[in-house]
């Protein structure tokens, strides 16, 4: 999974469809990129954006922003897949505000 942030400091999270059981997160700092290794499968991605980190129980505190990826993701052995955070208006990623914050890593 790559992940490329813009001017906020963000966490990715991975959940199965079915059950909601989270698979993974990866926290990448504001103006950076990642790529990590994920377990082939269709996924719901998350993505928690905010200036400062409070931990594992409060993300970025109150001025976080939480969406949700509309669409599932999907990891094979030979495909991967990610994010783009630098939001443009011709971006291809459709995304939904999440009005809760995430459950605690």
């Amino acid at each position: 999974m790559a992940v490329t942030t813009s001017n906020a400091n963000a966490v990715v999270q991975l959940f199965e469809p079915r059950s909601g059981r989270h698979v993974i997160s990866v926290y990448v700092r504001k103006n950076d990129h990642a790529t990590v290794a994920v377990p082939p499968g269709t996924y719901q991605m998350k993505v928690a954006e905010g200036q400062r980190w409070y931990g594992q129980k409060a993300f970025f505190g109150f001025s976080a922003t939480y969406e949700t990826v509309t669409l599932p993701m999907t990891f094979t052995r030979g495909r991967g897949n990610g994010i783009d955070l630098r939001r443009r208006p011709d971006g291809t990623l459709p995304m939904r505000p999440n009005w809760r914050a995430p459950s605690p890593i």
